[in-house]
């Protein structure tokens, strides 16, 4: 979008066959900090990309502030390394 200023979320949702409100949703993951998105990136494991799950990370991004984000990913990473090492 930032780069053809003629995709809108409308266009994309009628691309993609979803509601303008779920690319809202799915665009919403992109105010992740770079750093979550980078260590999601680099998840292979099925399991572990499930645990990550969108539901899990709009909950991180609807804290009010960039402390309250990232203390919520602390916490989500010390569950995520305990159910890890099971």
């Amino acid at each position: 979008m930032e780069n053809d200023p003629a995709l809108t979320r409308a266009r994309i949702s009628a691309r993609e066959h979803i509601s303008r409100a779920r690319v809202t949703q799915i665009m919403s993951l992109l105010a992740l900090p770079p750093d979550v998105q980078r260590f999601l990136g680099t998840l292979t494991d099925q399991k572990h990309i499930h645990f990550f799950s969108e539901r899990r990370l709009r909950r991180l991004l609807s804290t009010t502030s960039d402390s309250f984000l990232r203390d919520g990913w602390d916490e989500t990473l010390q569950e995520f390394d305990s159910l890890k090492s099971l």
